[in-house]
């Protein structure tokens, strides 16, 4: 039953292919000024301006929470009845999120967690303390303030991010929504727009990529063979009448294990209070072996490739050299969601590699993602894709991604604890 899915994505995107961004008649329809001036997504990548995607999110924005009192909700003043996200109880342990100190881990008891030292980068909690000092009434939770059952100073803050991969996508919606800022920055360098290009070793993002649900996964399909006209035809309908046990979540689970083992192992942040840069680390099994940057040193300076450099942190002195790839810019700006403030990355800069894909003529791709802070080290994420044919935009698999920043777990550390 569960291959059927598979089966079908495949016909479709070929199908799609023939179909759509190989039809002549939508390269001959190629509007002359798609390009012109500062281009669809507005001038060269700068720190702190996003670029303009098209603004339909997939999801209608659920209702807006009503803003905190400075010093945030208390029994004495509770938010409002018409908050609907401050009232519901994601982890569904009778504690309304507002008041609960485990936002998605069942804890009924709410016992504070054991004070210890935190885990994870010193510059992540500090940035953390910071800013909750700052948003005192924000949802965003500290280490101190959490519960025992997710805890900042033990491993149990693994089972806030196992929640969050476990929860349907619209309630991951509502969790985003509901968080309502952007929460900190992780960290990982303290002038990350120097020219070093950054000082500092950078943190490390462990992430799993997941699905959304069919229906959105064969939205492109429909809207390629439609010649990017309509994203919501017979695929995507196909993908919403299937069981949920057929989902696109269990179905794909493997496959993202794998790659994550084998070409995508999270990221590498290089920010400060603001923002700063952002790296990929593709291909583990190569580029993190001992060695590898030597050869990546050989990479930056082959003809072709010199500009672009792909591995832009390889020839850094002192022991800090890695061969991470693909770097970006990272900032705080409004979320194509709902509009409200969100940690963005902009992957056309400086060095992006490939960030932007251009077929001349045919079509072209953005990717953006945005988080906001669960709780200190761990992130609410969505990814997404701005495609471009002819005249036609569609903002595509706007999917969630768990972000960790709390030490260098393996991959099969990660794995095994969100299971």
């Amino acid at each position: 039953m569960v291959r059927c899915p598979k089966a079908v994505l495949g016909v479709l995107l070929v199908c799609a292919a023939a179909a759509g961004l190989c039809d002549p008649s939508l390269a001959a329809a190629q509007p002359a000024n798609i390009w012109a001036g500062d281009g669809p997504w507005g001038p060269p990548p700068r720190f702190g301006v996003p670029p303009r995607l098209a603004m339909t999110p997939p999801t209608p924005p659920l209702g807006d929470p009503v803003p905190p009192p400075p010093g945030g909700w208390t029994a004495a003043n509770p938010p409002p009845a018409q908050d609907a996200l401050a009232w519901a109880d994601f982890d569904h342990d009778g504690v309304q999120n507002w008041r609960d100190n485990c936002l998605l881990v069942p804890n009924p008891d709410q016992a504070p967690a054991r004070a210890a030292a935190p885990i994870g980068p010193a510059d992540t909690a500090a940035l953390s303390r910071q800013w909750k000092a700052a948003h005192p009434g924000a949802a965003f939770r500290d280490d101190a303030q959490l519960g025992q059952a997710c805890s900042g100073y033990d491993g149990n803050y693994m089972r806030t991010t196992k929640a969050y991969i476990d929860l349907p996508d619209s309630v991951r919606w509502q969790v985003f929504q509901y968080l309502g800022q952007s929460g900190p920055m992780p960290g990982g360098s303290p002038a990350p727009m120097s020219t070093d290009p950054s000082p500092g070793t950078g943190n490390l993002a462990m992430t799993l990529p997941m699905c959304t649900d069919w229906a959105a996964e064969l939205q492109l399909a429909d809207w390629l063979s439609s010649a990017a006209r309509d994203p919501n035809g017979a695929a995507s309908r196909f993908g919403a009448s299937l069981a949920p046990q057929q989902d696109c979540g269990p179905t794909l689970r493997p496959v993202w294990e794998a790659l994550m083992r084998y070409y995508w192992a999270g990221k590498r942040l290089y920010t400060d209070r603001d923002g700063g840069r952002i790296t990929n680390q593709f291909f583990p099994a190569l580029t993190q072996q001992p060695g590898f940057e030597p050869l990546a040193r050989l990479i930056n300076q082959i003809p072709g490739l010199q500009a672009i450099r792909p591995f832009p942190y390889a020839d850094r002195p002192g022991g800090q050299a890695n061969a991470e790839t693909r770097e970006g810019l990272i900032f705080r700006g409004p979320s194509v969601i709902d509009g409200r403030e969100a940690i963005l990355m902009d992957w056309r800069g400086p060095q992006a590699f490939p960030a932007q894909v251009q077929i001349p003529g045919v079509a072209a791709a953005l990717q953006t993602d945005e988080c906001r802070a669960i709780q200190t080290g761990v992130y609410s994420c969505w990814a997404g894709m701005d495609l471009i044919a002819g005249q036609q935009r569609f903002l595509w698999k706007w999917s969630a991604m768990p972000w960790v920043i709390k030490g260098q777990p393996s991959i099969d550390e990660f794995l095994n604890a969100v299971r």
